[in-house]
């Protein structure tokens, strides 16, 4: 390596490779240590965010604490090197320490400030959202539901400092509703679609996370289940609204809607029949609306399964 520039660039490469050798960015930082800049740090730190070891953070916070106890010589951490820090992280008291210190940088006498910016409390959010990753890793089953009241109660904490410091953007909006839906928290995402007009944004987000939200079986909160004939009536309602509003149901729209009325136990009969008669009455059967074959099929199984005697709705 002949300067920082060969050695950031090499670190890049392996940054991005299919399969992230972390091992190997290692070993290479530690030969070449006389070339570390701050680019270099922060290019071993995306390695930890996209690598899928299981010590991958583990290796992140240690690079972390070295900056800071000075062992790259002045190099201090930056907005970048947190961002991807929060990007490997999945432990919401974790995401939470991290953002806090950045947003108590400017009081510090240690560290130089360091100012969250809208994509901090992005990754930080996505970070301890629930998803099919934690569900796998958690080795959760059907019938042992994750209970995330901590990870809920961070993502709020979290959307709620983004709009106290001025960071809170399209993106961190987008990454706050889709962790309500993750977590099945339909009540916060109703609230956020009657305030829709003062916060802007993209309402089919929030129809697709509504809809998400309600097909959540395999994550709980401390707060009462909806029963299903309370779900069939948000299906219904919500359905109904999106085409009153005249937001054009996309694919995953469709995938949502399907999800939810599946993880119906009752209902699914008039709430199926609800859904093809608001769509009928907007002439989505006449091409206005593309549905999909895969909602089409699970329409028909339906109707086969509840013996209904004609499917005229193609």
């Amino acid at each position: 390596m002949k300067n920082n520039l060969h050695l950031n660039s090499y670190l890049a490469c392996l940054a991005h490779r299919s399969v992230v050798d972390i091992d190997r960015s290692f070993e290479v930082i530690k030969e070449y240590s006389y070339l570390v800049d701050i680019v270099t740090i922060n290019t071993i730190l995306s390695t930890c965010a996209r690598s899928r070891a299981e010590n991958s953070y583990n290796q992140a916070k240690s690079i972390l604490a070295a900056l800071h106890d000075g062992k790259y010589g002045d190099f201090l951490p930056d907005v970048i090197s947190y961002n991807n820090i929060l990007a490997a992280c999945n432990l919401p008291n974790d995401c939470l320490e991290l953002v806090n210190e950045m947003r108590l940088s400017r009081k510090s006498r240690r560290f130089d400030y360091v100012e969250a910016s809208p994509v901090t409390y992005t990754n930080a959010i996505k970070a301890c959202s629930i998803d099919g990753k934690t569900l796998a890793k958690r080795n959760q089953t059907q019938s042992t539901p994750i209970v995330a009241t901590e990870n809920y109660e961070a993502v709020k904490t979290l959307y709620d400092w983004s709009k106290v410091d001025g960071q809170c953007n399209y993106f961190v909006q987008s990454a706050f509703i889709y962790s309500m839906a993750s977590f099945g928290a339909t009540e916060d995402i109703e609230e956020l679609i009657q305030s829709w007009d003062e916060i802007g944004g993209d309402q089919l987000l929030l129809y697709n996370s509504i809809f998400k939200s309600l097909s959540v079986k395999r994550v709980t909160l401390d707060r009462e289940h909806l029963s299903d004939r309370v779900k069939a009536n948000k299906i219904k309602h919500y359905w109904s609204s999106l085409f009153t509003d005249e937001v054009s149901p996309s694919e995953y729209t469709y995938r949502y809607l399907k999800r939810a009325i599946d993880s119906l136990e009752k209902c699914q009969n008039e709430t199926i029949n609800s859904v093809l008669k608001t769509v009928e009455d907007h002439g989505a059967f006449n091409g206005a609306i593309p549905i999909p074959d895969e909602f089409l099929n699970f329409v028909v199984r339906l109707f086969l399964k509840f013996g209904e005697e004609e499917v005229n709705f193609r």
